[in-house]
């Protein structure tokens, strides 16, 4: 072909550089096999400014959980969650046995908060008497002062 910049291979003219693959005015001939890519990644695309192990590109960091740009991916499974407590309740101050977050005290006696259960069962009595009876007062028999039976 007559009026070629360059005789190249492939037989085409006016290219600027006779490339493998054939095109005509690539500036480089890239490895992609796509002519003037800039920077052929990895990936398989072109022009991608990072490339992380977990896939996505132009991520910061590429995290452990899959999931681009977390900042931190804790043992709970969810991301910037502060703390994960036992109790299953993110940033709950004090994971209680009882399940429940945050409670100041889990009495026996399954209420929260109680100060004395006692064996009568009625919370913060300040006798238990034995016939159930909180502050029962002792009731003399006939004849007899009170106190003494």
């Amino acid at each position: 072909m007559t009026n070629s910049t360059i005789g190249v291979p492939a037989g085409t003219t006016n290219s600027t550089f006779g490339v493998p693959d054939g095109i005509a005015n690539s500036t480089f001939g890239e490895p992609d096999g796509i002519a003037n890519s800039t920077i052929k990644e990895p990936d398989g695309i072109a022009n991608s400014t990072i490339k992380v192990p977990d896939g996505i590109a132009n991520s910061t960091f590429g995290e452990p959980d899959g999931i681009a740009n977390s900042t931190i991916k804790e043992p709970d499974g969810i991301a910037n969650s502060t703390i994960k407590e036992p109790d299953g309740m993110a940033n709950s101050t004090i994971g209680e046995p009882d399940g429940i977050a945050n409670s100041t005290i889990k009495e026996p006696d399954g209420i929260a908060n109680s100060t004395i259960k006692e064996p009568d069962g009625m919370a913060n009595s300040t006798i238990g008497e034995p016939d159930g009876q909180a502050r029962e007062t002792v009731t003399a028999r006939p004849g007899s002062r009170a106190g003494l039976g």
